[in-house]
């Protein structure tokens, strides 16, 4: 390829104002996971906002609350099979979230786009990228040469919805919430209320599931099913129980004490960093096929006003709302 032709091409492009677009790339499924698109969204929610035309290419099975987040959010095209969209190298930026795109996918290959950002973790595919960037709390990743990496909280993008604080004054009884993130795969709000169930503290808790009744429940349990109301629902909580996923972030930033199982092998980073840096308290594992929890740990979640306190302001010191906004000015600078 003639590089200085290039270059000279690309000043034309800025010399002309040629509009670039941005292109989300990720998919969602119960067995996938809703954290790809989650967090994808969140900075796609940037570029929407600053007017720029955006993207979402990628399959939503089985989570409807998700669907309708992605076509409310304001994107200049939805499209389900990218084979559907014809990159212009010249101005598409893609953006890519994903463990099962192949790496030799033609969709993905270099040549047809501007700039290609990617959005890993350390299962992810090694897709070339210009730049990429870790969603989560790590920030110990290698070095590529030319490609720029962001990660560490001040990275993490979460969604401007849930930018109101939740309330520093505690209920009484304790408000618990229980959610096994986007999706749940192992049942982990299911079997924690079965844990929850055995005490004899005093609490209201609120089970949030795809079904109800799948547990019978005592009068100190409520339960209702996950969807797009869940940004208001969480409110009014002082304690939840999730898995160690892209919703603890996102909970944990709202000021809320937040107790964190892992789920999955992808979650184990997130589990351990969570734990180290005090955002969060640790409450088991899922292995061989159960969830083995420190019902010691648990309990003194419950029972600790002073242990609650402390992990809710080490969070709020730690992650604040303008990850994906910083994300946001990164790739805008990338295509200068």
């Amino acid at each position: 390829m003639n590089i200085n032709k290039l270059s000279y091409s690309t000043s034309l492009l800025y010399n002309f104002n040629i509009q670039m677009r941005y292109i989300f790339r990720s998919d969602a499924s119960p067995v996938i996971g809703a954290g790809h698109v989650m967090r994808s969204s969140a900075i796609a929610e940037e570029f929407i906002n600053a007017g720029h035309e955006v993207f979402f290419i990628g399959k939503i099975q089985g989570i409807k609350w998700l669907s309708e987040r992605i076509q409310t959010l304001g994107f200049t095209q939805i499209i389900e099979d990218e084979e559907n969209f014809l990159p212009n190298s010249f101005k598409d930026v893609l953006i890519i979230d994903s463990y099962f795109i192949d790496i030799d996918s033609n969709f993905i290959a270099k040549s047809r786009w501007l700039k290609i950002v990617s959005i890993f973790d350390e299962v992810s595919p090694k897709y070339f990228c210009d730049m990429r960037i870790h969603p989560g709390l790590s920030s110990n990743w290698d070095e590529i040469p030319g490609v720029k990496t962001l990660s560490g909280p001040k990275y993490v993008p979460i969604r401007k919805s849930l930018k109101t604080l939740a309330n520093s004054i505690e209920s009484d009884p304790l408000r618990i919430l229980i959610v096994g993130g986007g999706t749940d795969i192992n049942d982990f709000g299911l079997n924690l209320t079965r844990v929850l169930l055995n005490l004899k503290n005093e609490f209201h808790a609120v089970l949030i599931v795809d079904d109800e009744n799948k547990v019978l429940l005592d009068s100190r349990f409520n339960q209702i099913k996950f969807g797009s109301n869940f940004d208001e629902i969480i409110a009014g909580f002082d304690l939840v129980f999730t898995t160690a996923s892209t919703t603890s972030l996102e909970l944990a930033a709202k000021g809320l004490a937040v107790g964190v199982g892992c789920s999955v092998k992808n979650q184990e980073i997130y589990y351990s960093k969570l734990h180290e840096m005090n955002l969060a308290v640790p409450i088991g594992k899922f292995n061989s096929n159960f969830w083995s929890f420190n019902l010691p740990v648990i309990i003194e979640l419950i029972e600790s006003r002073e242990l609650r306190h402390k992990v809710r302001a080490n969070a709020l010191d730690a992650l604040d709302f303008l990850g994906a906004h910083r994300i946001f000015d990164e790739i805008i600078n990338l295509t200068i």
